[in-house]
């Protein structure tokens, strides 16, 4: 299964299918495109938001807690607020594993 990145509102996106090697790159860069749109959205926010929901996920392994911190890093960089939610269980498991928690608690 593919995965994919579709905008659910303004500034919330869901994230589904299998999250690897083969589907990362395509999904940073649609995260990217993503955080940029929120940023030229912002509507008055104080700090503009995006949130990606991971709960169509099926599958993610080590690189899907790189495509978390490519995320967060370029909303940083553009002043956008990035948060996550609903991430799969093995994703935790690998945060807890590489000791980097702080990215994934709440989520």
């Amino acid at each position: 299964m593919a995965a994919q990145l579709a905008q659910q509102q303004s500034g919330q996106w869901q994230v589904a299918g299998v999250v690897d090697f083969g589907t990362a790159n395509r999904l940073r860069q649609a995260g990217i495109e993503a955080i940029e749109q929120a940023r030229s959205q912002q509507n008055g926010q104080a700090e503009p938001q995006c949130r990606f929901d991971f709960s169509g996920v099926v599958s993610a392994n080590t690189v899907a807690l790189s495509l978390l911190l490519s995320w967060r890093r370029n909303g940083e960089r553009r002043g956008v607020e990035v948060s996550f939610c609903n991430l799969p269980a093995e994703l935790h498991a690998i945060a807890e594993f590489s000791d980097l928690q702080s990215l994934v608690n709440g989520a």
